[in-house]
């Protein structure tokens, strides 16, 4: 099955927002968020059976979001401005912790990002992932340790 014009635009009016806002979210600079929501939906048009197979696209436009900017903070670390709005939880800039998760290996990368910037619990991570809430909880469990064998994570931090 390959992706009509209009099933593309209908992706595209529901999903860019959602695109849009969580790359401004991971990266804080405008430019660099419309840019990810260009190669996210360009990666639609390159794997024109993705949609049939899709049973939420939605979903799934959340996680290949994500992963664009990790990989975009991983080959480009310095592109965006390190000034960033402050995480209401624990005051850490959200580009500190993206760039922190963006160290990380696929998929602890993603589990970071959904644990510690977007305050999700096991349970959601889970079902954003797509995976048992138990995988989804050794994942945080190792990223944590990742990141504080390293000295980038205080031994207070813990995630729902």
């Amino acid at each position: 099955m390959t992706i009509a014009p209009t099933q593309l635009g209908a992706l595209y009016t529901r999903g860019a927002p959602i695109v849009l806002r969580r790359a401004r979210a991971l990266s804080g600079d405008e430019r660099w968020a419309r840019e990810v929501v260009q190669a996210v939906f360009m990666g639609v048009l390159g794997n024109p059976t993705l949609l049939g197979e899709l049973r939420d696209p939605v979903r799934w436009l959340y996680r290949a979001t994500t992963r664009a900017c990790l990989e975009r903070l991983r080959v480009q670390p310095r592109l965006v401005d390190s000034e960033h709005v402050a995480l209401p939880t624990d005051g850490a800039p959200c580009l500190k912790v993206a760039r922190r998760a963006a160290s990380l290996p696929p998929p602890l990368d993603q589990v970071a990002v959904y644990a510690w910037l977007d305050g999700m619990g096991r349970a959601e991570i889970a079902t954003v992932m797509g995976c048992s809430e138990r995988h989804a909880s050794l994942l945080l469990r190792q990223a944590a340790e990742t990141l504080r064998s390293r000295a980038e994570l205080p031994e207070a931090t813990s995630a729902k």
